[in-house]
């Protein structure tokens, strides 16, 4: 009786253990999904009665009712989007069919320079053109792409400094421009961005906005709202940092 008793024990063990360890095809897990909603906004810019918000892992939200309504617009890309809103689009571009889903094709063209950059998984975060064909897209780790075709294909530009972050760019149609990013970096270019010399800057943090005020005037800003203005192209800054920010 103890020899069945023992060998019946034995045979349910080694079925459990069997059981236990045989293949078998696991549960099917829900599709991961990103709520608009629960991610970080970081530009906007309007067209008319259209809005376009994006932000980080990709996300574009679009509104055509001038904000009062959103909709998600499909991306290629879930690189974090910060684009600098644009002016002027080149005439040859303006009502002209985009790539992508044809109820988004107003907003892809601006963002493309962001999403170009995500076979290195570098975020790019400024763009600026010098006419409707040539421009400049530039990011992090020292990123600087250059299209020549409107967009359609960008191209690594070498990289004028170290792996420092390029946050903005900024320029007019004398191709004059301002490029500034982490650290202090200020670089300044007379020809469009096809050479680069670094500028003396007056703030060792990081500055994440540059604008062009005038032929020769500038105004950069960055942490702790401090700002700074210059004259002559960048030669000399003044302080311009507003009421109650400090140094940082």
């Amino acid at each position: 009786m103890n020899k069945i008793f023992g060998l019946a024990f034995f045979l349910v063990v080694l079925g459990a253990a069997a059981f236990a360890f045989s293949p078998r095809p696991l549960p099917a897990f829900p599709a991961t999904a990103v709520s608009a909603s629960r991610v970080l906004l970081l530009g906007v810019a309007t067209a008319d009665r259209r809005v376009v918000a994006v932000g980080e892992r990709g996300v574009v939200v679009v509104s055509d009712d001038e904000g009062r309504s959103w909709r998600v617009a499909k991306t290629p890309t879930e690189i974090t989007l910060t684009p600098r809103p644009l002016r002027r689009r080149p005439a040859r571009l303006r009502g002209r069919p985009r790539r992508g889903d044809p109820d988004d094709r107003g907003c892809r063209r601006d963002l493309d320079a962001g999403a170009r950059g995500a076979a290195e998984e570098k975020p790019l975060f400024a763009v600026w053109f010098e006419n409707a064909d040539r421009g400049i897209a530039a990011g992090a780790y020292s990123s600087l792409y250059q299209t020549t075709d409107g967009g359609r294909r960008w191209e690594p530009m070498p990289a004028p400094e170290g792996d420092r972050h390029f946050n903005a760019l900024a320029g007019g149609a004398d191709g004059k421009l301002l490029l500034v990013g982490e650290s202090g970096l200020i670089m300044r270019s007379g020809d469009a961005g096809r050479s680069w010399t670094m500028i003396d800057s007056p703030y060792k943090g990081s500055f994440f906005g540059v604008l062009r005020l005038g032929d020769a005037s500038w105004l950069t800003f960055g942490l702790r709202g401090n700002a700074f203005r210059s004259d002559d192209d960048g030669d000399s800054w003044n302080s311009v940092t507003p009421a109650g920010a400090g140094p940082a």
